[in-house]
């Protein structure tokens, strides 16, 4: 088992992000990395893959993160609302 923790933002959106540490991620059962979505060199690697939607600067769980000063009803704030009208409106 390989873990690559960094104490300053570092992206592994690349195949050579691996490599460059001597990690072949194509020889690995499996990879995760922490990204908002998978990045396409990485889903081109991929045999299968998942999406964890985990708290964390990329939450792309909207409900969890808590807006409370927005116009109601708004989707996806408020599943019962009547089918939102989304259509494009050209403003000029």
């Amino acid at each position: 088992m390989h873990i690559i923790a960094t104490s300053r933002r570092k992206p592994y959106h690349l195949e050579a992000d691996f490599t460059v540490l001597g990690l072949n991620p194509r020889k690995a059962d499996l990879v995760i990395v922490k990204i908002g979505y998978l990045e396409p060199e990485l889903y081109d690697m991929a045999a299968d893959w998942l999406l964890a939607l985990t708290p964390g600067g990329v939450d792309q769980d909207l409900l969890r993160l808590g807006h409370h000063r927005i116009d109601r009803p708004m989707f996806p704030f408020d599943p019962d609302m009547a089918d939102p009208d989304l259509s494009p409106e050209l403003l000029a």
